[in-house]
Parts: C-alpha cells; sequence; structure tokens
C-alpha cells in the first residue's frame, strides 16, 4: 500500500479514519440483524405447537425491531469517537446521536402497544 495513501486527509480526517467508522457502522448492522433475528426466533420458540404466549415472548416479539436501530445508534456513538471534529460539530454529532436513541425508544414503546392486543 502506498504510504501517503494512509495520511490522506478528507475534512481533517485520515484515511484509515473513516475507514474504522465505516467498519463498525457495518459491524452494527450485523450485529444488530442477528440480535433481533435471535430475538424474533426466541419469541416464536414452541409457539408452533400451541403454547400460550407469555408476557416475555411479547416483549422479544415487540423489541425485535428497534434492537437493531438502537444498536446502530450505539455504533455511530462510537464511531463519532474516532473522527476529529471542532467542537460545534461535535456538539452537532453528539445531539443527533442523542436523537436517534430517542427515536429507537421511542419505536420500542411504538412496538409495545402490540401487547395489548394480545
Amino acid at each position: 500500500m502506498h504510504p501517503d495513501l494512509m495520511y490522506f486527509q478528507v475534512a481533517g480526517n485520515e484515511l484509515w479514519r473513516i475507514g474504522v467508522v465505516f467498519f463498525i457502522l457495518l459491524v452494527s448492522f450485523v450485529v444488530g440483524r442477528i440480535a433481533a433475528y435471535l430475538m424474533s426466533r426466541g419469541a416464536k420458540l414452541k409457539e408452533e405447537a400451541g403454547e400460550e404466549l407469555t408476557l416475555a415472548k411479547l416483549v422479544l416479539r415487540s423489541a425485535s425491531g428497534p434492537v437493531a436501530f438502537l444498536i446502530f445508534a450505539g455504533a455511530l456513538n462510537i464511531a463519532f469517537l474516532f473522527l476529529r471534529m471542532s467542537e460545534p460539530v461535535r456538539q452537532t454529532a453528539d445531539t443527533v446521536v442523542q436523537l436517534l436513541i430517542s427515536v429507537g425508544i421511542a419505536y420500542f414503546l411504538y412496538r409495545l402497544v402490540d401487547i395489548g392486543d394480545y
């Protein structure tokens, strides 16, 4: 690899920092999808046998969607730590992450409304 390529800068950040950010986000997508799959699979376990749905299974089923979004928001917060940003940009990035976490929690609460149907 060309030595100057590692020190090539975009908006004051070296190329390796941007690569780390994209890698963290990619890993968060994969982990989020796996967690959502495991939660929904755990909620459906023994459901086919006619077993009564418990509250825990309903919560697992409802939380399987928002968990991937919340994992992404947390990973975005971690990824921003690797970037060099000015203080106003850092504050804006922190506000965006807080907003995404709030939306994820609201989405989780919205999905909990489905429990009342059962």
